[in-house]
């Protein structure tokens, strides 16, 4: 199963708590400083303050407990129709079914709310009001109205010069440009929240904008300036008194752990997080965390325990009503079964995920492509209004010159030739780079889109063809059952390495090393051979399908004739990428004679492969004692 961990992902279900926060802070400042006209019924303005407290205090650990308080705050404020206590109502009703997942009826209510205060003028409760409808919006996938809510409450929070809310501010519009892919942008926001946060000594603050801007560097693969943020931050868990925060750090940290490989130390941190989130009753993020783990314990080979954790995360799917992360816990737990041999239950949960609708990541991908489609557009039409612009300036210098002197009318001409030819050509060229770069993000596009259609129909239909063969084979000693549970085994093999050359996604080295480190794995674990490979990925290169398919290739032949014929007991792999790409497989078996005049096809075929790709491939063998591999490009 592809790499669950997208920090993107990861972030869009952690930042969750931060809303409740933040959330939890304008409205705890809105019941201080709200002053209630008193031609109301004092009494009753004080049960609905109540009753809304009621609700804070107990929707974020038990939601079911405080739906009845909300029920008579919401029942009481329509009685008495005070317009404060009214709104005060309508923004508690929509963070509680922002908690729920209920964000249509969360927006509805936030909006009735946002419409009072605005005719109130109630600056501080505008600003909660806002930010809570672009949380919602976030969570609908419609980034741009997100970012428009939060720069709305950013403007009323410098009106106020309110300085810790401004700060929180500046943390949500890094989140939101992070979603987007501007990451230049979200980093420069979170900085800036962390300076306020410096100056005011707040602890949580500092810490919760080092996650963030850490975040955004694992993004760009920029691993050395992540860990070192996290370095920093980890200076300031001691002071925290949010264990919410301390969770976040230990889950995010645990996310560089795991693109650079360190999969024990990934393991460590994501247990900190769950055993801290459990204290404080945050489901949400360890949903994520829960899948996370089981994928690290799949990739370690320990199926057993990565089968229960992903049990575990559909548990709390199905009770947070997320289908999103509720269909990937059925994927890995698919996976997880069928290389337990557990057929019958792998076949039931693929069914489970196939059943499931698609998540909102289409949205998330439409609301790029929309972006960069309105960039292009803006750009193209600037272009042509220059064009234009200069166009008449020209026309007016050339009517200038003919009331003058022919030479210097001629004179003019010739520039305008000499100047707009070399425009012309320096216009034609960008639009042509231009053109030549949507070329290849639809060329790139439509990789992933055949990709993913390759694994979600044909894939999942040769993994159902896999698993019927398995039950007729264990049902039955027919020979042809035997074959055919082979040869389907071996065209699924086949699809799945497919569908991973054609991703676009699996283009870099770590990429790579991980196949080949699954694939060595898999091949051996049934031969009863020890197996170690180690890995060093200091250069993170990207390779064309060409090189990739033609390595693969090498590798599998490589590791199968050691199986076939080698009889060794020991196989250990380097996997190196430095200033070059570096692969040396050394098995202690029989070893044989290279150079003998006689090779058979398998040999062939990796030379020829190699030739292929400019790849340099060698043998040094003795007999009794192995045989070393190495291929390098």
């Amino acid at each position: 199963m592809k790499l669950i961990l997208n920090i993107v992902s990861l972030r869009k279900s952690v930042v969750l708590i931060a809303f409740f926060s933040f959330a939890s802070i304008l409205y705890c400042q809105e019941k201080s400083e709200a002053q209630h006209p008193t031609n109301y019924n004092y009494n009753d303005s004080v049960k609905i303050k109540i009753l809304n407290d009621s609700v804070w205090s107990l929707m974020f650990n038990d939601i079911q407990k405080a739906i009845p308080y909300a029920i008579s705050s919401l029942s009481l404020s329509e009685k008495l129709k005070n317009p404060y206590s009214l709104s005060d109502t309508y923004n508690t009703l929509c963070v509680l079914y922002y908690v729920s997942s209920q964000f249509d009826s969360s927006i509805f209510y936030g909006k009735k709310s946002l419409k009072i205060r605005e005719n109130l003028k109630d600056e501080k409760g505008l600003i909660s009001t806002y930010n809570n409808l672009g949380s919602n919006y976030k969570e609908l996938g419609d980034y741009k109205l997100e970012v428009t809510y939060y720069f709305k409450a950013l403007y009323y929070a410098r009106k106020l010069n309110d300085l810790v809310t401004i700060a929180k501010i500046y943390n949500n519009i890094g989140d939101a440009y992070e979603r987007i892919g501007l990451y230049k942008p979200a980093i420069n926001f979170n900085q800036k929240a962390l300076e306020v946060y410096i100056n005011s000594k707040d602890t949580n603050g500092i810490i919760s904008s080092y996650i963030n801007m850490a975040t955004s560097y694992i993004l760009q693969d920029e691993f050395k300036k992540a860990k070192d943020l996290f370095e920093l931050c980890e200076k300031y868990l001691t002071n925290s008194t949010s264990n919410y925060l301390v969770a976040k750090f230990y889950a995010n940290y645990a996310s560089l752990q795991l693109k650079m490989e360190q999969y024990e130390d990934a393991l460590k941190n994501i247990e900190m997080s769950i055993n801290l989130n459990n204290q404080i009753n945050n489901q949400n993020s360890n949903l994520v965390n829960y899948i996370n783990y089981a994928y690290i314990l799949e990739n370690l080979h320990k199926y057993k325990e990565s089968y229960h954790s992903y049990k575990d995360a559909i548990t709390i799917a199905k009770k947070l009503g997320n289908k999103q992360w509720e269909k990937q816990a059925y994927l890995g737990l698919a996976t997880t079964a069928s290389k337990m041999k557990m057929f019958e239950t792998a076949f039931d949960n693929m069914m489970n995920y196939h059943n499931l609708k698609d998540s909102i990541l289409s949205k998330e991908i439409e609301q790029k492509y929309a972006v960069s489609t309105a960039n292009y557009t803006n750009r193209i039409t600037y272009l042509e209004n220059q064009n234009l612009l200069n166009k008449n300036k020209l026309l007016a210098k050339e009517n200038l010159m003919v009331k003058n002197k022919l030479i210097i009318t001629i004179l003019v001409l010739l520039n305008i030739l000499v100047g707009g030819g070399f425009f012309t050509v320096h216009i034609v060229n960008k639009i042509k780079k231009k053109n030549q770069l949507m070329l290849q993000n639809k060329y790139e596009k439509e990789r992933n889109q055949l990709s993913k259609d390759l694994h979600d129909e044909l894939g999942s239909d040769l993994t159902r063809i896999t698993l019927y063969a398995e039950i007729i084979k264990n049902n039955t000693d027919s020979e042809i059952a035997v074959k055919i549970v082979n040869t389907s085994k071996k065209i699924n093999e086949n699809v799945r390495d497919l569908i991973w050359f054609i991703n676009p996604e699996n283009n870099q080295t770590k990429d790579l090393f991980i196949q080949l480190r699954e694939f060595i794995y898999d091949a051996t674990s049934d031969f009863n051979i020890e197996c170690s490979i180690k890995t060093s990925c200091i250069t993170n290169n990207k390779h064309t399908p060409k090189q990739s398919i033609n390595i693969s290739r090498i590798i599998k032949e490589v590791i199968n004739n050691i199986l076939k014929h080698a009889h060794a007991q020991k196989i250990d792999v380097s996997l190196v990428s430095d200033k070059h790409l570096e692969i040396q497989i050394f098995d202690n078996g029989n070893g044989f004679n290279t150079n003998a005049s006689y090779q058979g096809n398998g040999l062939r075929n990796i030379q020829f492969r190699a030739n292929q790709i400019g790849a340099k491939i060698s043998f040094q063998s003795e007999f009794n004692k192995g045989t070393l591999f190495t291929f390098s490009l």
